[in-house]
């Protein structure tokens, strides 16, 4: 059985890391971490009107 060099698997770790830097960018560009207006019931994270039967809300989006 002739002698082999242990297989390179540099590019499997490069291949890792740009996935892992490409799925942190995606994740970091995709939170929106600005206070969200409105109460515990209704969330309106970029403004907006909602009325039922007995609450109208009327928030102006975040600046």
């Amino acid at each position: 059985m002739p002698l082999s060099a242990p297989p390179d698997l540099s590019k499997v770790y490069i291949v890792v890391a740009l996935s892992a830097c490409l799925v942190g960018s995606i994740f970091a560009w995709n939170r929106f971490i600005y206070p969200v207006a409105g109460d515990s019931q209704h969330r309106l994270p970029f403004g907006g009107c909602y009325r039922d039967g007995t609450k109208a809300v009327i928030y102006n989006k975040p600046t």
